[in-house]
């Protein structure tokens, strides 16, 4: 009797867990992957990125020698990629965009905006969120507060 008990039980957990284990580790081959293209992409510009982001279909490094920030979006980084010089920078800051509905703030859209040192130059805006591919904000907000840090601290 004990041991069909434990039989069973064993079997059931197998049952919920293999899949959430399965689940994981697909997440995190994609998410290595996305970094190695990253990297590669970065490479091919002759960046040598020291660290970097990957998040949703969005990728953000810095390569601290050449003092280059480097951001791509889009499937595997080819909708759009930036690469910027920061010696030509003069500040980075969020640009966060937002409503109200019954007395509800509701994000729209989270940019990490890039001012230039020469005020003639647009200020260039680099999508971390928007509300109209991704429904649900997960960590954008933190990672834009940490790129705007390490962008200003390295101007």
């Amino acid at each position: 009797m004990e041991t069909s008990v434990i039989i069973t039980t064993v079997i059931f957990l197998a049952i919920f867990i293999i899949p959430f284990y399965i689940i994981s580790r697909k997440r995190s081959k994609k998410t290595e992957l996305l970094e190695k293209k990253f990297k590669i992409l970065g490479e091919s510009q002759k960046l040598h990125i020291s660290e970097q982001d990957i998040w949703g279909n969005r990728g953000f490094g810095i390569d601290r020698g050449s003092k280059c920030v480097l951001y791509a979006r889009g499937k595997e980084f080819a909708e759009k990629m930036e690469i910027i010089d920061l010696q030509k920078i003069r500040r980075s800051e969020i640009n966060k965009i937002s409503r109200s509905v019954d007395n509800m703030n509701i994000i729209d859209r989270i940019d990490l905006r890039i001012i230039y040192k020469d005020a003639t130059l647009p200020h260039l805006l680099l999508e971390f969120y928007n509300v109209q591919e991704n429904r649900q904000i997960d960590e954008e907000i933190q990672l834009a507060e940490k790129w705007v840090k390490i962008i200003n601290k390295n101007l």
